[in-house]
């Protein structure tokens, strides 16, 4: 990494459901979300980052939607931090499983510019970029019967009512988990080679599952997914 700027180690946009349509509503979705373009959430990116000294500089995330923003950062010698954060997205295409819908995904690209009045003397700045890819959905797993108003109201405090069965929800559509769960595919994690989770999804989208549950062990609780 050149004196004068810092590294992007992990760039990690996280999305947040806000309201749907235009009178700014944010009750929770109990009926499907209509893909108009009209539900809006908002991004936070955190980026992570390398250095050989301390930076100030500026981060700017961008949107494929055509949202932008941009924070001032200062960044210690070393592994470092900084976020944007509740970058605004409207007018997107929602992500659905598979057999509810398409899986519109975009471009979130984030790039830092050192400041030169902080790079050691003499040295160039270098502006960074990385890129990643998302997807826009309302995603919960469902103890209640959310269609009732005194559910909804006892569950601030309790969870489930203890006479409702689970159900998933995504973008307000409640779904039929076709699924498996998943173990580790190697017990050794050094034989795990390029491909091999790739081609496993495609399998399991191959047989028409919409959903793979990884247990704790692995390296997430839930995942809805599609190809």
């Amino acid at each position: 990494v050149p004196i004068g700027s810092a590294a992007i180690l992990h760039a990690v946009p996280t999305t947040r459901f806000v309201s749907a349509g235009d009178g700014g509503s944010t009750a929770w979705p109990v009926h499907p979300l209509p893909d108009d373009g009209t539900s809006h959430f908002t991004v936070n990116t955190t980026i992570y980052t390398w250095s050989k000294e301390p930076l100030s500089g500026v981060l700017t995330v961008t949107g494929e939607w055509g949202g932008s923003s941009t924070v001032q950062c200062k960044l210690p010698a070393g592994d470092g931090a900084c976020v944007v954060p509740a970058l605004k997205a409207s007018a997107v295409k929602l992500w659905w499983p598979r057999g509810l819908g398409l899986q519109r995904m975009y471009n979130v690209t984030a790039s830092f510019t050192p400041s030169p009045a902080t790079a050691a003397e003499g040295a160039p700045t270098v502006a960074t970029m990385a890129t990643r890819r998302i997807g826009f959905r309302l995603a919960a797993l469902v103890t209640i019967n959310d269609t009732s108003v005194a559910d909804v109201q006892r569950a601030t405090t309790t969870e489930g009512t203890g006479n409702h069965t689970l159900m998933l929800r995504v973008n307000g559509a409640a779904i039929a988990a076709r699924g498996a769960n998943l173990i580790p595919m190697e017990l050794l994690e050094g034989r795990i080679v390029p491909g091999m989770h790739t081609n496993l999804v495609a399998s399991a989208a191959a047989a028409n599952f919409n959903t793979i549950r990884v247990w704790g062990g692995g390296t997430c609780a839930f995942q809805v997914f599609s190809l």
